[in-house]
C-alpha cells in the first residue's frame, strides 16, 4: 500500500485489481483515476515496480529514453544506461542506470538516478512513482509513461 502523501498528481499505480492508472487528485482516504470518471481507495493502491520495460515506455517533455551500450564491469557484474539528453538546465543528462550483480549465492539489480553520470548525487529507485517524483524534484518535468 502507498501512503498519500507518497503521491502526486500524475504518478502511475496500480489500483486493487493490478490494473495501472494516472492520479488526477488525491486525498487520504481515495484518489480519482482516468480523468476523474473513476474512484479508488487508498487502500488498494500499490505501487508499480520498476523495471527496463517501464523505462523503454518513458518520456519527458516528448523526449523518449535513449539507452546506450551495456558495460560490463566484470564476469560477475555490469549495468545499463539510460539517458534523457540536455533535459536539466537545457544542458545536463538526467541518467538511469541499471546495475546488476551475480555474486555467487546473491543477485541484485538497482536503479540509480543521477545527473551526467554524477555519483554524488544519486538516488536508488525501485518503483515508478518513486522515480517520477525524484525527476520532478530533478528537472521541474513530468515524467510521462505510456503503459
Amino acid at each position: 500500500m502507498i501512503q498519500a502523501n507518497e503521491l502526486k498528481i500524475g504518478n502511475y499505480v496500480y489500483d486493487g485489481n493490478n490494473i495501472s492508472f494516472k492520479v488526477y487528485s488525491i486525498n487520504k482516504t481515495f484518489c480519482h483515476a482516468d480523468g476523474f470518471t473513476r474512484k479508488v481507495s487508498m487502500k488498494g493502491i500499490s505501487p508499480i515496480p520498476l523495471t527496463e520495460e517501464i523505462l523503454l515506455k518513458c518520456e519527458i517533455a516528448g523526449m523518449k529514453v535513449n539507452k546506450y551500450p551495456n558495460v560490463v564491469v566484470n564476469e560477475h557484474e555490469y549495468y545499463k544506461r539510460y539517458a534523457f539528453y540536455n533535459i536539466v538546465d537545457g544542458t545536463s543528462n538526467l541518467e538511469i542506470h541499471v546495475i546488476e550483480s551475480d555474486y555467487r549465492y546473491s543477485k541484485y539489480k538497482e536503479f540509480v538516478l543521477s545527473i551526467d553520470n554524477d555519483e554524488r548525487q544519486h538516488a536508488n529507485i525501485s518503483m515508478l512513482h518513486k522515480l517520477q517524483n525524484a525527476i520532478y524534484v530533478a528537472t521541474e518535468l513530468e515524467l510521462e509513461v505510456n503503459i
